[in-house]
């Protein structure tokens, strides 16, 4: 299967691997398709922007069902998220919580499994059942939905921000232990064990000094 892009792979996976309706695969194939057009060469800048703009339009329209709405917001996380220099994190939580998948009826980690690329798939099979996650970043600001398994990596975010060159004010790193079941989408193809969790809890959520580096 070498030869097939990653998203023939994922639609062949999504069709193999989950219940989801011959149609809703189709759809968000199309979807996917349509918005890797979009991005074209975009950016890493940029993409963040062409993916929350992709999740509006479908909003907007009204098309489709919520099974349709929680694989393309997925799948295009899945897909893009890593070339991103920065993200919208209020924006992707608002479409979290306005496609309905914190109340779905779908296997979202099965499709979640589906869409990854083959480095992040090996990833989340590796996670335990319940495991530790750092978010760093500046304390002033609200909390994001992007987390690490690995504290190195959350040290270095939470001094630098997103972009090297930078520096916080006031960095600070957030840890919990969270279950493999709140994970949207595992990222690893840059090596920061990267995971998206939406819905951090203030019950068992941590704020800890910034560790000096080892």
């Amino acid at each position: 299967m070498s030869e097939f892009t990653s998203i023939e792979n994922a639609s062949f996976r999504l069709q193999e691997e989950t219940d989801l309706h011959p149609d809703t695969v189709m759809l968000a194939k199309l979807l996917m398709q349509k918005l890797d057009a979009d991005i074209g060469f975009d950016s890493s800048w940029d993409r963040p922007n062409t993916v929350y703009s992709a999740l509006e339009d479908l909003e907007l329209s009204g098309m489709g069902s919520w099974d349709l709405q929680q694989v393309f917001f997925i799948w295009s996380l899945a897909e893009h998220m890593s070339c991103f220099d920065f993200v919208p994190h209020g924006g992707f939580q608002y479409f979290y919580h306005q496609f309905g998948l914190p109340s779905s009826d779908l296997d979202l980690g099965k499709i979640a499994r589906a869409v990854m690329k083959d480095c992040d798939r090996e990833f989340y099979d590796s996670l335990p059942e319940t495991f530790r996650v750092y978010r760093g970043q500046e304390a002033s600001i609200d909390l994001g939905c992007s987390w690490t398994t690995d504290l190195k990596t959350a040290r270095e975010f939470s001094i630098r921000g997103s972009r090297p060159g930078r520096r916080n004010e006031n960095p600070a790193i957030h840890y919990a232990d969270i279950k493999k079941s709140d994970v949207l989408v595992a990222l690893n193809d840059r090596e920061e064990f990267e995971i998206v969790w939406m819905m951090p809890r203030s019950d068992g959520l941590v704020t800890a000094p910034v560790p000096e580096a080892a």
